[in-house]
């Protein structure tokens, strides 16, 4: 719970109110993540929001650690995929979030740092030649996986690494078929 919690503050939606006083669920793609603050809010907006999104899952998979003692492997999966869904479906903004890329990349940062580092690294040397954010996380989401199998990860690690892209990827699919929030004061015409 408190990992879903954690994930579900609205970072995306606090920084644009804070500092271009919008709705950042309202402009844009909609979608309350840093990837929109970037592009409709600023740079510096952007790079707050991805900063505060990552440490969300990292921060979740060392509270689980803390806490977990010889079951730490299972809570800390638990943890990232909580702290994933409270982004992508946070309760303080009903359930209307981001699509949890910078959070997962968190919680695999700090599930698997060997593998993680070097891979995002990759990743921003794709952004920076790129500019496209959805390529410099494919460099990171989809060799992470494939490399904890033959490196001798267990089942359920294994199956996390792959779970949380997923989770990601499901979001990312919703997140396009998502229609705009009724004008405030307005109910929507059915």
């Amino acid at each position: 719970m408190g990992a879903y919690l954690l994930g579900s503050t609205p970072s995306a939606y606090l920084v644009t109110r804070w500092v271009a006083r919008k709705d950042i669920r309202r402009i844009g793609d909609l979608n309350s993540g840093a990837a929109n603050v970037f592009r409709t809010v600023g740079r510096t907006a952007g790079m707050i929001v991805f900063l505060v999104d990552l440490a969300k899952g990292a921060v979740a998979i060392a509270l689980a650690w803390i806490l977990a003692g010889t079951l730490w492997p299972y809570w800390g999966m638990a943890a990232a995929a909580s702290a994933i869904a409270g982004h992508n479906w946070p309760v303080y903004l009903r359930f209307r979030g981001g699509r949890g890329a910078a959070t997962a990349a968190g919680a695999l940062l700090a599930l698997f740092p060997a593998l993680a580092v070097p891979l995002s690294l990759l990743g921003i040397v794709a952004l920076l030649l790129t500019r496209n954010a959805t390529k410099a996380l494919a460099c990171l989401f989809i060799p992470l996986p494939l490399l904890t199998w033959p490196l001798g990860y267990s089942a359920p690690q294994i199956a996390c690494a792959f779970g949380l892209p997923i989770l990601v990827g499901v979001s990312h699919f919703l997140s396009v078929r998502r229609k705009p929030l009724p004008a405030p004061g307005h109910s929507p015409q059915g």
